[in-house]
């Protein structure tokens, strides 16, 4: 019974040092605490002695236990870096979910299979997808998206010539009252809604004039503010 005595007290102590960091507090306190640890310890190892029979069963059963506590433990201390796993993985399963992460001030974006990266952006509290084209001078809304929006049509003015490949196009200036991806949150962001159907949305440049800057590296748009 002794042996079953001193390996609860051990693993007690042991669980206690996992979770808040010490063996026991200072003071009258220890003594109390070390009182009340030996008693129940004694009354397992009584309940343990009793039931040897099945002792094998038991150890493993108990060990298990162990095992799962110590690493929830861990899971619960490395919960911020665990999250942004989790977010990376979300990300490359859906090509367009933002990356938030724990540092203030920034987001990443992961590319798609086809190297592009694509990116839901809440606008006016709509989810709208867009494709990120810098090469574009403004974000360009497809035509489809605007009652999404609360964009009348017939209320624009196309009047800005635009060229494409497939010749010129009118594009009618709007402005988005509020942008968000992720934590980032910008008012009044210019933009223009193409005349014609788009297969995307653009994400252009009058989207990224307004962060303090971007980079790509090794699939990765991360965007800072």
């Amino acid at each position: 019974m002794l042996g079953y005595l001193l390996l609860l007290v051990a693993g007690v102590l042991l669980l206690r040092w996992l979770v808040v960091g010490d063996w026991l507090p200072g003071g009258d306190a220890a003594l109390s605490q070390l009182g009340y640890l030996l008693l129940i310890s004694a009354m397992v190892a009584s309940w343990l002695v009793q039931r040897q029979g099945r002792m094998g069963v038991l150890l493993r059963q108990v060990a298990g236990w162990l095992g799962v506590v110590c690493l929830l433990v861990l899971m619960y201390g490395y919960r911020h870096e665990l999250g942004g796993v989790k977010a990376r993985f979300l990300a490359t399963l859906m090509p367009g979910r933002a990356v938030a992460q724990q540092s203030a001030g920034q987001v990443q974006i992961v590319a798609s299979q086809g190297g592009h990266f694509r990116v839901m952006l809440t606008i006016n509290g709509e989810p709208i997808p867009f494709l990120v084209d810098t090469g574009a001078s403004a974000i360009v809304l497809a035509p489809q998206v605007l009652s999404r929006l609360g964009l009348d049509r017939r209320k624009l003015r196309f009047t800005q010539p635009f060229q494409t490949a497939n010749g010129q196009v009118f594009n009618a200036p709007v402005i988005l009252q509020d942008v968000q991806l992720g934590d980032l949150h910008l008012q009044r962001v210019p933009a223009v809604v193409n005349q014609t159907a788009m297969d995307n949305s653009l994400l252009g440049m009058s989207f990224f004039k307004r962060l303090k800057s971007y980079r790509v590296d090794a699939g990765v748009m991360t965007l800072y503010w």
